[in-house]
């Protein structure tokens, strides 16, 4: 199935087959489940309020239903004229609710003042109402990827060969702001002046809130904005988005609160995220530490001044002989032309230590990553046929393990042999914790013999207003040495996860209005949550029915 969804905002007449697939998605969003959880956020709030005036007679989850279907349509003016004139289309969606809600709607679609005030209600600065809301959204997501088959509890994680059912990816996307407008006072004449305003008459439209405000943010990304967050899993079905925020500085910290909302809500059925590198060092040991979890991405590649760990080796000494005087990474830095790196990889010669190359593209355009990896070594040992103790040449590099060793040509180490995880389960510590072990199968003329790695990772939660301190991992190889890598075949899931939620992210945008569909359609952060919010809940009513129709 398609990871992408058809962008909404019409910039153009739609084809026939597009205004199909759109009046088949709205008419599936006023059927699905996931509305009676947000609607019942609504019922609690409004079992509060004062009982006069006349009840509506539509319900908050038909006017949630209709507010989300701007998402498909591009805005709720777009939304209202396409609900008000085709009686067919509303027809289809009073059925749809009622088969679904078992609540009878009126003949007409409600009027924008009741979708407007519902709006405005969602949105209102300092509200807790749409922080509830995405509470129950989260809960529902949850509940509906267990219903299709992911994040089912009671399951033993194997992270040698991870399973897409119970894993959860993510990412971040930055929505420019509704508008560039500044303010600024002169310092002389303390006049206020708006930069990049066209108004002519009122007050010049400004999103107070942004990223930054001229300075990089914590991220080191120069985007004005607000950063989206979200966590999702991909069914048989389609993709379930299962938790969705905000964030102003570094992304970690609202990406890691999602994920372990995620987790409390789906009890021990989360094995695996993947997720960039803004998730890296001490995010990886507080999620194996504390809940199971293996942290699936890119390694973080070595600094160009960093050759540390070119001194302190940790190798046998017939290879610390061998390699006496030796300086390990001059062609790690040497090898940059496409022809070398074509010889290198085509030709299956070995890869010095700290080098490391990955194909990208096709036949006909190949390209290759050159990746220079944080490397340690290590000495695997184990008793012979006659009882003799035999060491091996290890070296983990960007995260994966080789077997290595001394080559008079190139003088220089070379990793000689890719060393594949065949198993890599969790062990209870005997304080409550989690570890990860794992095992290599290592080749030797005697016979071959496994080599295990335990990881004791720290499972401490770090919080915004944490001491500073060293947060490092503090076991540097077996938190970097991860079960599956950029060297195995299996890696393509972590591929798939990145691409699938970058996916998401572009089809998002898309159903923002506008020429360029990037930049928020409110000028407040609640609006643009509320925005970023419903759209997850199409995304998940498309693929509740698909799973529906799937039987």
């Amino acid at each position: 199935m398609s990871t992408t969804r058809q962008a909404a905002g019409p910039t153009r007449k739609p084809t026939e087959q597009e205004t199909r697939i759109r009046r088949q998605r709205i008419e599936d969003l006023f059927g699905f489940p996931g509305l009676v959880n947000l609607a019942a956020v609504l019922n609690q709030e409004r079992a509060t309020m004062s009982p006069r005036g006349r009840r509506s007679p539509y319900s908050d989850a038909c006017l949630l239903a209709v507010t989300a279907t701007a998402r498909i349509t591009g805005s709720l003016a777009e939304t209202h004229r396409l609900l008000s004139s085709d009686e067919d289309l509303w027809r289809r969606c009073r059925e749809s609710f009622e088969r679904v809600h078992g609540e009878a709607l009126p003949i007409t679609a409600p009027d924008k003042d009741r979708v407007d005030y519902l709006r405005k209600k969602l949105t209102t600065p300092s509200s807790e109402l749409l922080v509830s809301l995405t509470r129950a959204f989260s809960a529902a997501s949850v509940g509906q990827a267990q219903a299709m088959g992911n994040l089912l509890p009671g399951r033993q994680p194997q992270w040698a060969d991870p399973d897409p059912r119970h894993a959860i990816f993510g990412d971040g996307t930055i929505v420019k702001p509704y508008s560039d407008v500044t303010v600024m006072t002169n310092p002389i004449t303390g006049e206020v002046v708006y930069n990049g305003s066209r108004a002519r008459t009122g007050a010049a439209k400004i999103q107070q809130v942004n990223r930054f405000h001229g300075e990089l943010g914590a991220d080191g990304k120069p985007e004005r904005g607000i950063n989206f967050v979200s966590m999702h899993t991909r069914t048989d079905a389609g993709r379930v988005v299962l938790a969705v925020d905000w964030e102003l500085g570094a992304e970690a910290w609202t990406a890691l609160d999602l994920i372990d909302q995620v987790i409390a809500l789906s009890g021990d059925g989360v094995h695996s995220v993947v997720y960039d590198r803004a998730l890296t060092g001490w995010h990886g040991a507080y999620l194996m530490g504390r809940h199971r979890v293996q942290l699936y991405g890119k390694a973080v590649a070595r600094r160009r001044d960093d050759d540390s760990q070119a001194v302190e080796w940790n190798v046998s000494e017939r290879l610390r002989r061998a390699t006496l005087g030796m300086e390990l990474d001059y062609l790690a830095r040497a090898v940059a032309k496409t022809t070398v790196l074509d010889e290198m990889y085509n030709n299956g010669l070995p890869q010095p230590v700290g080098t490391n190359l990955y194909e990208r593209g096709n036949s006909l355009n190949r390209k290759y990553d050159l990746v220079h990896g944080v490397y340690f070594f290590l000495t695997a040992t184990h008793d012979d046929a006659a009882g003799k103790p035999c060491e091996h040449d290890l070296v983990m590099d960007d995260g994966a393990l080789y077997t290595v060793e001394y080559d008079d040509l190139s003088e220089q180490l070379v990793k000689t042999r890719h060393l594949s995880c065949s198993s890599s389960t969790p062990q209870r510590t005997r304080a409550g914790a989690w570890r990860r072990v794992s095992t290599y199968p290592v080749p030797c003329g005697d016979g071959d013999f496994t080599f295990e790695v335990t990881w004791d990772p720290e499972p401490t939660r770090y919080r915004r207003d944490s001491a500073e301190g060293n947060r490092s991992p503090k076991d540097p190889i077996a938190s970097r040495l991860h079960p599956v890598t950029r060297r195995d075949e299996k890696f393509s899931f972590v591929s798939r996860a990145r691409n699938d939620v970058e996916g998401y992210n572009s089809w998002f945008k898309g159903t923002l209005p506008g020429q360029s569909r990037t930049r928020g359609s409110s000028i407040t952060l609640e609006g643009q949550m509320l925005d970023f919010l419903l759209a997850a809940v199409v995304e998940n009513s498309i693929t509740w029915a698909a799973h529906t129709r799937r039987g």
